[in-house]
Parts: C-alpha cells; sequence; structure tokens
C-alpha cells in the first residue's frame, strides 16, 4: 500500500509524524517562507556577484535563519540578532529548509 492509499484509508488525515517529516525535508526559495519559520539556508542560486553581496550581508549557506516578516514585497529575516530585508527577487534564488529545531544552528 502506498503513501497515498494510507491516508485515504485513515479518512484522508496524515499523522503528525509524516507532517514533521515532509516539513523539515521541504526545500524551496525562501520567498515562500512565512513570518516566524525556523529555517536554515540550503543554498544561493543567484549570479556570482549577488552571491559574494549576500555573503557579505552574513547569508550563506549553513546559516540558520529566523522568518521577521513576509509578504509579496520581499522578507526580512533575523541572523545572529541581525535584521536584514531581502527584496522578492532575491528571495526567490535563496533555497532554504526548515531546521530540526530552534538550536540546530549547523544546519547540517
Amino acid at each position: 500500500m502506498g503513501f497515498q492509499a494510507d491516508i485515504a484509508q485513515n479518512g484522508g488525515t496524515e499523522s503528525a509524524e509524516v507532517r514533521a517529516c515532509e516539513q523539515k525535508q521541504a526545500v524551496f526559495p525562501l520567498f515562500l517562507a512565512t513570518e516566524g519559520d525556523e529555517l536554515c539556508v540550503r543554498s544561493i542560486t543567484a549570479a556570482k556577484g549577488e552571491v559574494r553581496r549576500l555573503g557579505d550581508l552574513g547569508l550563506r549557506p549553513g546559516l540558520h535563519i529566523r522568518v521577521v516578516h513576509a509578504n509579496p514585497g520581499g522578507v526580512i529575516i533575523a541572523i545572529d540578532g541581525m535584521r536584514l530585508a531581502i527584496g522578492p527577487t532575491a528571495a526567490q534564488k535563496i533555497i532554504v529548509a526548515f531546521c530540526s529545531s530552534a538550536k540546530d544552528q549547523s544546519c547540517s
């Protein structure tokens, strides 16, 4: 029996364990994050100059971030007590995943 059949058999509801597992492994652009999300930066798919500029601001793969504010006009994130505003175009190029916990600073 597959995953979809299991869900159908259980009345269409997923278990909390399944949702937590999927959430941990989800990789998506920062642009799709919502306020309060604890995320790990997985990669930055921008041009070399933009990657360098974001790195100079402290944003790099492997970093733990928290989304402070998110709307179609951009995203504000918290990095080590600092806030950084990122426009929607750049936010689409920053690939993130949910961290296993707020204390997961290594994001490995």
